[in-house]
This record gives C-alpha cells, structure tokens and sequence, in this order.
C-alpha cells in the first residue's frame, strides 16, 4: 500500500501548468446514455484501479479525486503527445502531455484534460509502489470533465452522467468550493468544534480521515498529546473534539490525529495544503457512500455540489485506523510503513506519541525498526491486524532495532 503524490519538489512548478484551466466537455448531450465504467479495489481497500486505454496503450490506472492532472508512465506508453512542451524548476524538466480522450471499456471519454510522465514527476518511492502493484499510473478527475460523476460504492461503478440521476434528485447535498494550492481542489467543509474545517474528497488516500493541524490552536496544551514523527514528516497531535459533524455524521466527545497523512516521502505540494489548512476524507470514508459529483463546469473552477446517499448507518461502518477514537492507542504507536527494500521485511515506526509506553517504556522512536512481532515476521500480520494490536495494547514480543542494535521487548498490559 501507498500514499500518493509523493511528488518531487521542483514539481510544483510544473503543476502550476499542468493544472491551468481547460475546456469542459462540449460533448455531452443530455439525451446520451450513462457511461458506466466498472471499477475494483486494491489490497486493504487502498485504491480504485480501472482498466483504461491512454493514447492507444491499454493499462491499469488508479483513480484519483483529489488530483485534476494525469500520471502515466512514458516508458510504457510510446503513444503520447507532448502536448505544451516542457515546465517545471531549476533543476526539473518534465514534458506536459494533453489527454484528448481517454478509452474505458471500449467507450471514449472525450474529456480534454493533462497528464505528465509520472517517472519525471513522482517520487521513486511511488513509482515503484504503482509498478509493484502493475499499474501504469494514476487518472486524475480531470478526465470526467463536462459531466455529472457518479461513484457508486454500492456497485462498484464510476458512472457518467449528462444530466441529474432519478435516485440522486432529492438525495443530501453539499456544496464543494475551489480552493488549495492555486485553487486546484474541490473542498467540503467540516464542522468541528463549531469551525469550518477544509477537507478535499480524495480516494487517492487510503485513511478515512485526515484533520490539519490548526484543530491543535482550538484547544490548550493542557488538551493535546503530542505525536512524535520520522523529521520530514512533521509532528502532528492527538486531541478530543467536543463535536464533529461530517454530512450525515454527528459525534460527540470523539479522539482524533491531526495530520495523520504526513509521510517520510512527501512534497512541498502536499505540505503546502496543510500548511493552507486542508484535511481529507480518504477512500475508507468514501465506500461508506455512493457519490454524485457535478463536474459539468470543472474545469472553469466553479463552486459545484456533491449529493450522496450513505449505504449504511454511521455505527455500522469500519472507517479503519485513523477516523474517530473513543480513547487513545493504548501502545501508542500511531502509523508505520514497511520496508520491502531490506533483505530482512521489517516495520519502521514513523510516528509515536511521546507519553506512551511504546516511547518511554519499549524506547521505540520514529525511526526504529520492528521486525518481529511475537516471533512472527511482520509482513505477515495484515495492515488491520496490526493497527488493532497497537490500539488495543494486547501482550506481545517485539524484536525491534534501534540505533544500530537489536534486542527483544515485552509488552503486557497488565
């Protein structure tokens, strides 16, 4: 599993071009018959993958809202056209391309948007994790451009739509406004503890939530526990929010992390719209939901709307690690990624929260290493099993390194 757009940083000078504003979908008729376009899901939920044909190569693509621009891999599509020739910073060239049309399912999708080779662009990080998951790259929404989207989650379908479906014309609606980074995203608005709170709808992110680091200014220190992350990541917080309340979703008295999202691996980009306040609903929030999203005028960076219908009530849905707590993890441990490159699979540590026992009594710190847990290698615990062992503070063994040495630490919490 990843985190997208861990992107360069000379890259956001590129993205200044390749997000310019294009033409909205001139095509779309209203008499025309939906596009239905299936759709399946990565290992743990972590992604949307389809089928596509771009410039005539046919690949796997992962389905991202929370970007307008396209990510392909030249050195498996000799079809593309550069299209405005080559952007970016002092040191970073990378040819922009204009995606004309898009073939899914044998139907064309003639939505002029932008793509860039994403092996100029990306991280090496996350351009391994798409070939290591045979994709071929990522497909912005800029490719649905002049229509009503329509993600069902109940069918697993991106449907297209010219004008507004029956079951979806007197479903909940939310206005989504243009704002981030040179207004590239679409952003709903959150009420937490009475104030707004930006949070743009991104199945590109596997975690449901993600709350900005500005909740910590509405609380005293007295409040907070702070979470100690790997140094580019940035620390962030754990705090109890007195209310929330997410379109259908009202709770009380709930424990979230702010920031949860930050990654050894991530750009100025993504840095930036924390900096600028945004959080995200990531993909564990949104297959909870069938989606009706309006980007007729996409492209003209227009406020728009979203209608959705939820597919279970809120007490019945597994949001996955980071989404509400009723307390605290009791090990403390807050996230981890693994480590393929080793020769041995092990589990590095990014964050932690410094009052914890993992901090003070296992040493553990963002960095350290676990490569065995009760004498089991780690890869072969699931994501879900372990989020549940550091939550729940069961007893375990665990063979960690730190600072060069290895040694075995028992945790009991009784």
């Amino acid at each position: 599993m990843f985190k997208k757009c861990f992107l360069k940083p000379a890259a956001l000078a590129l993205l200044a071009v390749a997000l310019l504003p294009s033409c909205a979908n001139d095509g779309v008729s209203h008499g025309e018959e939906p596009i239905v376009i299936p759709f399946s899901f990565g290992e743990n939920w972590d992604m949307i993958v389809m089928n596509a044909v771009v410039r005539g190569a046919p690949g796997q693509y992962l389905f991202d809202t929370g970007s307008s621009v396209s990510f392909v891999d030249g050195n498996k599509n000799p079809f593309l056209i550069r299209g405005l020739g080559r952007a970016g910073g002092s040191r970073f060239f990378a040819p922009i391309y204009v995606m004309q049309s898009v073939s899914v399912e044998g139907v064309e999708i003639r939505a002029r948007s932008y793509s860039v080779d994403m092996t100029g662009v990306l991280s090496d990080y996350l351009v391994e994790s798409l070939r290591g998951d045979n994709l071929d790259g990522i497909l912005g929404n800029g490719i649905f451009a002049g229509y009503w989207v329509e993600m069902s989650f109940s069918r697993n379908e991106i449907i297209l739509h010219g004008e507004i479906p029956e079951r979806f014309a007197d479903a909940p609606r939310a206005p989504l406004t243009w704002g981030g980074w040179r207004n590239n995203l679409m952003l709903y608005n959150a009420d937490i503890d009475g104030h707004a709170v930006p949070l743009v709808i991104d199945s590109g992110r596997p975690w449901a939530f993600s709350f900005q680091n500005g909740l910590a200014r509405l609380k005293t220190p007295q409040d907070l526990r702070h979470v100690a992350s790997i140094d580019r990541a940035g620390d962030h917080y754990l705090l109890r929010a007195n209310s929330i309340n997410i379109m259908d979703i009202a709770v009380t008295d709930k424990v979230v992390v702010t920031n949860s999202e930050l990654h050894p691996s991530d750009s100025r980009f993504n840095r930036k719209i924390r900096e600028n306040g945004i959080g995200i609903l990531g993909l564990h929030f949104m297959r909870h939901y069938d989606f009706l999203f309006d980007y007729r005028d996409k492209n003209r960076r227009k406020t728009t709307e979203m209608r959705y219908l939820p597919l279970a009530p809120h007490e019945d849905r597994d949001y996955g690690f980071y989404a509400f707590f009723e307390e605290a993890p009791k090990l403390g441990i807050m996230d981890f990624i693994f480590d393929y490159d080793s020769s041995f699979p092990q589990l590095l540590v990014t964050s932690v929260l410094t009052d914890s026992v993992a901090y003070d009594e296992l040493g553990l710190r963002p960095g350290s290493i676990i490569r065995l847990i009760n004498s089991t290698m780690v890869h072969r615990f699931s994501y879900k099993e372990l989020y549940k062992l550091f939550f729940s503070g069961e007893a375990a063994v665990f063979s960690v390194i730190r600072d060069g040495e290895r040694f075995d630490v028992y945790f009991d919490p009784n």
